[in-house]
């Protein structure tokens, strides 16, 4: 998650970060060694597909300081975040106010909501693709050796960076780097004791004896648990895999400016207009704001605050720009409101705007309703209407615009399972059959109904003091009826939701296969280049092995016929060693000396003299 409280800027069309600040010194640094690691490890692997694994994304803040760093280095790669935006700090240890926060963040939905804002403000939303889920879930189906660099910033505690850590030494490739932040401090480093204390109560953070620094517990014990010491720069730690070892990393031109996205702007904003049809305009930087007065101060370094006005501000290049489009916003408004004037009449309704967001917008009798357009033609008036308003199917209010907003929050409204957004006015085809069915019970539930009610009335309005048994028998089966049709409209919702539910998990189960897939195809690609580039090589080492061969073929065959002359030599010696002997004897017998070496040692001498001219000459080996 990210470790820091920043504030970019006043401009809402750029990247702003939560307010977790887990370093305790301000803006964290790490973000510098973070694209000097990109830099390093495509420099070593330069044409090779970089695909970054970020296990923790909050806010976004170090997912687009990956993206940036593999534009700047004009490589092909990819950074795949897992989050799931969901916080558990139940133990007393962590009472800290900024605990509190990230809560609420979470449980709201802002965090989520900052994360694509700020992706997409950054313009790197080409780079990024998100895997929704806790990391306990996601990490065990993907690929081994698959990855480049993976970054480990989700949960601190201990169990939970021991389980992210394990996967991430598995998932990254040979000469690959498993890194991550918030490690203040090595467990060689610190006071044993007090780590374990911290471990044995969920303490995200807590203060070392043994080096008066602040540090996180659980990432200290799992780190040098699994992998041991390892590099570290201001908390950023990194590690490279070799083989089945692991080697520590040197980084190299480590800039000392943060990447685009966190540096701060020093322009206070400047009120230039006031009261521009109930928008104020300020100057911030280079971008000029319309902010809509209602708003009040706005706290741009409050995730709420910012969430609430990224659709409601208006920003240009000018005060002229801007006072333009509050001009047409107010003008879209105003004629809104207008057609609330729409006289009462006994007439059919008037249809104001077909298709907005999958509804038809009507007027009736000075009412204005939303009816989702796959329900087809429905009695405004009638009690079938009524049901379909909880459904999220049907709006009325007493203006056009309050029914616009309606409409705006029934689209916005979550899909009830999975990570895919399915607007309501926006029926699945799948759901047709479903949808079709639901329709059908409530008009049959609305007529019963008002057949009920037309029975009741009639009989009330009878001037006997008991009704007929035949009506009796009527409305007992009419209401029968309609608890029977209550009962199938129950289900016929129930099987909408889980089907809707189904088409969210196939939808999430098919973004994870397609990420998986192109990440495929781009390896395939490499490895096709590689073999490309491998052709020539192989050629020349094809004629190298050939001529090699060659050599051997002879060094073999001059061995052979070295080996057949050393055995005739031999043989000679040995018929030079024998008659030697046979002198020796001739000598000891008493015959002449000199007759002897006359007759038998001057032969005996010449071969002698001519193998060691042939050793001189290096004929001989």
């Amino acid at each position: 998650m990210d470790d820091y409280k920043y504030l970019v800027s006043q401009k809402l069309n750029r990247p702003y970060f939560g307010t977790r600040c887990a370093s305790r010194q301000g803006i964290s640094s790490r973000h510098r060694y973070m694209s000097a690691l990109v830099a390093s490890w495509i420099r070593a692997h330069s044409g090779e597909l970089c695909t970054v694994l970020e296990i923790g994304s909050w806010t976004g803040g170090s997912a687009i300081t990956w993206a940036q760093a593999l534009n700047e280095a004009g490589a092909a790669g990819q950074v795949v975040c897992i989050d799931k935006w969901e916080v558990n700090f139940e133990a007393a240890a962590n009472a800290a106010e900024v605990y509190k926060e990230m809560t609420r963040a979470a449980a709201s939905g802002d965090a989520e909501k900052l994360f694509w804002h700020n992706v997409r403000a950054a313009g790197v939303e080409n780079r990024v693709a998100l895997l929704r889920g806790f990391s306990q879930e996601i990490l065990p189906l993907l690929e081994s050796r698959r990855f480049s660099i993976v970054f480990v910033d989700g949960s601190h505690f201990y169990k939970d960076v021991l389980h992210d850590i394990g996967h991430a030494s598995r998932l990254v490739q040979d000469r690959g780097i498993v890194c991550g932040d918030d490690l203040e401090v090595q467990r060689h480093e610190c006071s044993e004791k007090t780590l374990r204390a911290g471990i044995a109560i969920d303490a995200d953070y807590q203060l070392d004896d043994r080096t008066g620094l602040w540090y996180h517990p659980g990432v200290t014990a799992a780190v040098g648990e699994l992998l041991g010491p390892v590099s570290v720069w201001e908390g950023f730690w990194a590690i490279e895999r070799r083989g089945d070892t692991w080697q520590q990393v040197q980084l190299a031109d480590v800039r000392d400016e943060l990447p685009p996205h966190l540096r701060s702007s020093d322009v206070e904003p400047v009120l230039v207009a006031e009261g521009i049809s109930g928008y104020n305009i300020v100057k911030a930087d280079d971008a000029y704001i319309g902010i809509p007065s209602s708003l009040g101060p706005l706290r741009i370094d409050d995730e709420s605050s910012l969430v609430a006005a990224m659709n409601a501000t208006i920003i240009g290049t000018s005060v002229d720009v801007v006072k333009e489009q509050i001009a047409a916003r107010h003008l879209g408004e105003s004629a809104a409101d207008q057609r609330s004037t729409i006289p009462e009449s006994s007439g059919p309704p008037v249809l104001l705007v077909e298709g907005y967001k999958g509804f038809n917008l009507l007027a009736y009798r000075r009412r204005y309703y939303a009816l989702a357009q796959a329900l087809g033609p429905v009695r405004l008036d009638g009690p079938e209407f009524a049901g379909f308003v909880p459904l999220g199917l049907a709006a009325v209010s007493d203006s056009e615009a309050v029914t616009r907003r309606m409409v705006d929050e029934i689209s916005a409204r979550p899909a009830p399972a999975g990570n895919s957004h399915v607007s309501t006015g926006d029926i699945n085809v799948r759901d047709a059959d479903v949808q079709s069915l639901l329709r059908n019970l409530i008009q049959e539930i609305g007529s019963i109904a008002s057949a009920v009610n037309a029975m009741a009335t009639a009989i009330g309005a009878s001037t006997t003091t008991t009704a007929s048994r035949e009506q009796l028998i009527r409305i007992s089966s009419l209401e029968k009826e309609l608890a029977e049709g209550r009962t199938a409209l129950t289900q016929a919702v129930a099987a909408r939701d889980q089907a809707t539910a189904e088409s969210a998990a196939a939808a999430a189960q098919y973004e994870r296969v397609a990420t998986e897939l192109a990440a495929a195809s781009a390896e395939f690609d490499r490895l096709v280049a590689l073999h490309a580039a491998c052709g020539p090589t192989l050629s020349n080492r094809t004629q190298e092995l050939a001529a090699a061969r060659q050599q051997i073929a002879s060094l073999t065959a001059a061995q052979a016929e070295a080996r057949k002359q050393r055995d005739t030599d031999a043989r000679e010696l040995y018929a030079a060693l024998q008659r030697i002997r046979e002198l020796k004897r001739r000598v000891k017998a008493g015959e002449n000396a000199r007759h002897v070496l006359e007759a038998e040692g001057q032969e005996l001498l010449a071969w002698v003299q001519r193998l060691h001219q042939e050793f001189v000459s290096g004929d001989r080996s």
